[in-house]
Parts: structure tokens; C-alpha cells; sequence
């Protein structure tokens, strides 16, 4: 089934850019299922807000934890997966 997680529950950590070579503050909230259509198909997916101070995206997984579709919340665009 989809991810079971406590709903809007922020884990923050520290990541490393490593083009940069420094480390940066990032948090991720799970905010839990959600229906999304996928190149004309629509799917159950587990939303993830993903913030840091470069920006904010949102990251939409499947059940294997695969990242499918994201989205940069400030511009829109999105990428999403073959």
C-alpha cells in the first residue's frame, strides 16, 4: 500500500551540495496520499514537502520509494518520470 507515515510530522537534516561543497539545512513533511495524473494515467502516490533554503519542491513517490514526479513550488515546473 501507500507509505504510512504521521502526516505533516517535518524531519530536518543536513545535506550536502555537493557541486558547492557545503552543507545545507533541508526539512521534508510527509503530507500523505495523493491522486495525480501521470502521463494520462491517474495514480496513488505519497506527497513529501521538501524545503530548504534554495527553495521549496514538492516530491510525489510510489509504493517502492521510486520518485516519480516533482515540482518546484515557486516556479511550477515539474518533472516527471518515464
Amino acid at each position: 500500500g501507500i507509505l504510512q507515515c504521521p502526516l505533516k510530522q517535518e524531519v530536518k537534516f543536513g545535506a550536502l551540495n555537493a557541486h558547492s561543497q557545503i552543507s545545507i539545512p533541508v526539512s521534508l513533511t510527509f503530507l500523505g496520499p495523493d491522486e495525480v495524473e501521470i502521463h494520462g494515467v491517474q495514480q496513488k502516490l505519497s506527497k513529501i514537502d521538501l524545503k530548504s533554503d534554495s527553495g521549496d519542491w514538492f516530491l510525489w513517490v510510489n509504493e517502492q520509494f521510486k520518485l516519480i514526479r516533482i515540482e518546484d513550488v515557486d516556479t511550477g515546473t515539474e518533472i516527471v518520470r518515464d
